[in-house]
């Protein structure tokens, strides 16, 4: 604000014909430049923490188990409950992989 006042004062000494001082002017400029370097930063920020809930969502929504080292639950290790859930996800990946060939062997033979 202050910097905002000088530059005011320094166009209304252009408007009326003194001699200004060009000094205010560059202030002005520099703390323009480092105001919109600040509001890229926040957008930079705010993009970067949407992504990061984003991710945190799709990791809630896909991967309940929380992984604790060394902790016993009443259902046995958590490390346990990972290894099951791990192996689930791998079986699943290689249902895919293998409805994926199967698929791609049919289109082949129809041609």
């Amino acid at each position: 604000m202050q910097l905002a006042a000088k530059f005011i004062y320094y166009n209304s000494t252009v408007d009326s014909s003194m001699k200004p001082n060009e000094t205010i002017q560059q202030r002005f400029d520099k703390a323009l430049e480092e105001f919109y370097a600040i509001c890229d930063q926040i957008e930079s920020n705010l993009v970067l923490a949407a992504e990061c809930h984003g991710q945190f969502i799709d990791s809630n929504r896909h991967f309940q188990i929380l992984v604790a080292s060394g902790n016993k639950t009443e259902q046995g290790s958590q490390y346990g409950q990972y290894l099951a859930t791990v192996k689930t996800q791998i079986s699943f990946a290689k249902e895919l992989h293998d409805a994926l060939l199967e698929c791609v062997s049919r289109m082949s033979t129809k041609q």
